[in-house]
């Protein structure tokens, strides 16, 4: 089984730690994000795909061919293209037209059992978590019978207040069928992976797989909570 790991963003808001280094690259500890990610893969995936953007030739330096037994290739992404789904789009010449595969970014941490549990469903979605988020990200809606139902935007005038809800968190088990959407471009021309899926839930229905232990890593307050 494969995984895509997105690993091509600068890192804007952890400059100027990135302004040299990739962000799938920072330190944590005597490893980097992700490697850690690399290690947290469940058991069968045996080929792992990187996406990259920004300082490629790092991560290909640092990360090589094999880590720890697993397949490592590479998919760059095209500099006049933004967004997750740009990111996601680039690698479709390495999947096979009826094999699932999973999504993870390059700074969201999750644990080796969830992400066993997830693949061990053989149920195409999303990964979603339960916590309390800043209100200018949205929230998930979500059906009875547990399957992702949509974009739930926070009415909140101040967009950076805590409020608890259940959120996306970048996780995502597809098929090869996704390359075939339309991408959907968001306000600031990136083309959005979440928005690209959701457009298309009544014909490619979206699980919604709930992760407990998450750990987005896309600021110095992350940073700081990581590396404790």
């Amino acid at each position: 089984m494969k995984a895509i790991i997105l690993a091509g963003g600068q890192g804007t808001r952890l400059k100027p730690l990135t302004d040299n280094i990739p962000k799938a690259l920072i330190p944590i500890g005597d490893s980097t994000l992700i490697e850690l990610i690399l290690t947290s893969l469940p058991s069968i995936i045996d080929t792992v795909i990187i996406t990259t953007k920004y300082l490629p030739e790092k991560i290909k330096q640092h990360i090589g061919t094999k880590h720890h037994g697993k397949t490592i290739l590479y998919a760059a992404q095209p500099e006049d293209s933004k967004g997750t789904w740009a990111a996601l789009y680039c690698t479709r010449e390495y999947i096979d037209t009826a094999e699932q595969f999973l999504v993870l970014n390059c700074d969201d941490l999750f644990e080796q059992e969830e992400l066993e549990r997830v693949v061990a469903t053989h149920t195409i979605g999303m990964g979603v978590t339960h916590r309390t988020m800043p209100a200018k990200y949205h929230g998930i809606s979500i059906s009875s019978e547990g399957f992702v139902q949509g974009l739930q935007r926070h009415p909140n005038p101040d967009r950076e207040e805590l409020l608890e809800d259940t959120f996306a968190n970048g996780l995502y088990l597809l098929d090869a069928r996704v390359f075939g959407f339309p991408a959907v471009l968001q306000i600031d021309n990136e083309e959005g992976l979440p928005q690209t899926l959701l457009k298309q839930i009544n014909e490619y229905p979206l699980k919604a797989h709930y992760i407990e232990h998450w750990n987005p890593c896309n600021s110095f307050e992350d940073l700081a909570r990581i590396t404790k």
